[in-house]
């Protein structure tokens, strides 16, 4: 590197994700040295191994502290356009108990240390992300905002998570384009902080953020907003002219309201909303919905005439299936443009059973239709087939229609799914299985493996006892459900040895044939190095590497166990005592 031109190996080193590397490269060289005070983004994450370290009687005196460690780098920089500090998410796994409530070492949004290396860079900072670590920071109230604001005059781009924020001291940033909260508690019920001290937003993401009731949202310049809102709110308000894209998830608030007339994408997942107000949208291209009360919503929508691509689907469908009442005449009153349709599986469900019930209209918009991805549950071969053909009879100009089976679905009623459409026209052109992604929302939390120890199954960290899950835990890295690869590693049997098991990706209908196993009895450090090459080194799961590797030591700790024998009690001595 030290034969390429200056400014290249700055713009080089500019590009880490992690500046720990770059305190390794001024150890490297002169030249890497020099140039690494041009960097012009300083990126410093705090990883789990880290607070492990830091937190081992053995080994934490070795450790300097992660704020001292960031305020260095970011002294030695001569000019930062960029900075990022957090912690792993890895951290959020650690419970209340492992930690001292009275330590501030990860807490950093405190404004001391805030005050310590802000002032320095903010004359030319355009980003700045501070992720939190929530144990420390969600009883310690923040003016971080307020100290920002106040500082960082030319800041485009702000991101702050995991924090308790105060906004009494909050001054206008004017030129501040870009904001994202997320899993904030923030002290400001309406909104009102926001609207007046970012007027010139575009981007606004709100994830997770705490301590509203009546939030509006009142932007003349935001062009694109994602708002997840966890708790019930009493309303919820969006005032946006310019708005394009728009992406809202609640639970049961009581009003809705949104004006946004130049809404083109919008993507809108409630349980219900008991008042829904919507302007004519004039402009809205694409939809997607989902509700459990699909028939609901829907009637309460404005129509949309230029709407051409549309998803629905519908939540908590499993609950009293029988009694719901969403059908695709609807779907076609309120969209009659709509050219291109997603049926989510629970969708599907309600416009089956409707059709059991009454038969499926013929509505004029359904001529207009070319394109149907139909995400299938089967209850009923015979019922499923027969609403397949009638839509395909109603729909004359549909050109292709996607059906997406579940992988664990009967082999049967697939096989007799499959021979059937096909032979009864071309317009059916794909038959695949459902993605991992959509059956990890389906199953993660109803399905009959979990273990509820608790009852409600509220715990922190839920467990699974389905096949191929190394860990056991109820998530979808680990599912032995929804992903197609996965990993097992157990004792072997009587003879003391290791099994690890692989699921084959193209065997996935085949489950006498879905495992390649291999079985080891060598000694450890051999037996993980074959692990390391099947999980990590041959791109199979390298985000499972860790886990195999600590799931092989308990068992071979296990092993060495049975082997050796429990040691027996001395029950004369027992007798003695007494």
């Amino acid at each position: 590197m030290e034969d390429l031109p200056p400014p290249l190996v700055a713009e080089i080193l500019s590009r880490l994700t992690d500046s720990t590397d770059l305190a390794r490269c001024r150890l490297a060289s002169k030249t890497l040295n020099s140039l690494s005070r041009e960097v012009r983004s300083v990126n410093l994450l705090c990883t789990l191994s880290r607070y492990l370290k830091s937190r081992s009687p053995e080994t934490k005196a070795n450790v300097t502290p992660f704020k001292a460690i960031f305020t260095k780098l970011v002294r030695e920089v001569r000019c930062i356009n960029s900075v990022s500090i957090g912690v792993d998410k890895s951290l959020r796994e650690i419970s209340y108990d492992d930690v001292d409530d009275e330590l501030d070492d990860l807490y950093l949004t405190d404004v001391g240390f805030v005050k310590e290396w802000l002032p320095k860079v903010c004359g030319e900072l355009r980003k700045l992300a501070i992720s939190d670590f929530w144990i420390q920071s969600c009883w310690r109230k923040s003016d971080v905002l307020g100290l920002i604001s106040s500082c960082c005059n030319v800041l485009l781009e702000l991101e702050l998570k995991n924090a308790w924020l105060s906004v009494d001291v909050l001054n206008p940033m004017t030129r501040l384009t870009h904001l994202t909260l997320e899993f904030i508690r923030l002290d400001d019920e309406d909104l009102n902080k926001v609207n007046n001290c970012f007027p010139s937003l575009q981007v606004l993401n709100l994830i997770g953020v705490g301590g509203l009731k009546d939030p509006k949202i009142h932007l003349l310049h935001l062009k694109s907003c994602l708002w997840t809102v966890s708790n019930a709110l009493l309303s919820l308000t969006i005032l946006a002219p310019n708005l394009v894209k728009l992406r809202l998830k609640c639970i049961k608030p009581k009003s809705v309201v949104l004006d946004t007339p130049s809404l083109l994408d919008f993507q809108l997942s409630v349980e219900e909303a008991y008042d829904f107000r919507v302007k004519e949208f004039s402009t809205l291209e694409t939809l997607q919905l989902e509700s459990s009360s699909l028939h609901s919503l829907i009637g309460r929508f404005p129509s949309c005439k230029l709407i051409r691509k549309l998803t629905v689907d519908s939540l908590k469908w499993t609950e009293d299936l029988e009694t719901r009442k969403f059908g695709l005449e609807a779907l076609f009153d309120a969209f009659p443009n709509v050219i291109s349709l997603n049926l989510g599986p629970g969708a599907w469900s309600e416009a089956e059973m409707c059709y059991r019930k009454g038969g499926l209209e013929d509505k004029n918009a359904m001529k207009e239709l070319t394109e149907i991805v139909a995400h299938l549950v089967v209850y009923d071969v015979e019922v499923t087939l027969s609403f397949i053909f009638s839509i395909l009879d109603k729909c004359t100009n549909l050109s292709d229609m996607t059906l997406l089976l579940h992988p664990k679905e009967d082999s049967g009623a697939a096989s007799s799914l499959v021979s059937s459409c096909t032979a009864y026209g071309s317009r059916v052109k794909k038959m695949a299985t459902v993605p991992g992604q959509l059956i990890w929302e389906i199953v993660k939390k109803n399905n009959c493996f979990l273990v509820k120890e608790f009852g409600n199954g509220t715990a922190g960290v839920q467990f699974s006892k389905e096949s191929n899950n190394l860990c056991n835990l109820n998530s979808y890295k680990h599912s032995g459900l929804a992903n197609k690869k996965t990993v097992t590693i157990q004792a072997g049997g009587k003879d003391k040895s290791v099994l690890l098991a692989t699921t084959k990706t193209k065997k996935q209908n085949k489950p006498a044939s879905l495992l390649h196993k291999s079985v080891m009895r060598k000694e450890f450090p051999r037996m993980a190095k074959a692990v390391v090459n099947q999980v990590a080194d041959n791109y199979y799961r390298p985000d499972l590497k860790k886990a195999a590797l600590a799931r092989l030591s308990v068992i071979h700790r296990s092993l060495k166990v049975a082997k050796s024998g429990a040691k027996k009690r001395n029950r004369q001595a027992l007798k003695g005592r007494k």
